[in-house]
């Protein structure tokens, strides 16, 4: 389409017509906004911006929860290596 917009989202490619907003592009291809962030050239764009012909849009997928740790070791000076290490890892309070 020569008046569109390119989305891309987890390896594939969505062309949706120029001049919707993004959450109005999102809502059209089924994709929850809330779920997403959404960047244009090298900038992080709200649900009200409204799209252009010929821009391309990137969608990096929100993640959240998981352990207070990070999975690599962790500094030797860390409240997770603290935490982790054998003298306060077994209900000991850590300095």
């Amino acid at each position: 389409m020569e008046n569109s917009i390119q989305i891309r989202y987890r390896n594939q490619i969505y062309e949706v017509e120029a001049r919707l907003t993004l959450l109005e592009a999102l809502e059209r291809l089924g994709i929850d906004p809330e779920s997403v962030l959404a960047v244009r050239e090298g900038e992080m764009i709200g649900g009200a911006y409204r799209l252009e012909a010929g821009d391309e849009v990137r969608l990096v997928a929100v993640i959240s929860g998981g352990a207070s740790c990070s999975p690599l070791p962790p500094h030797p000076e860390s409240s997770c290596a603290r935490s982790l290490s054998p003298k306060f890892g077994r209900g000991e309070k850590t300095p």
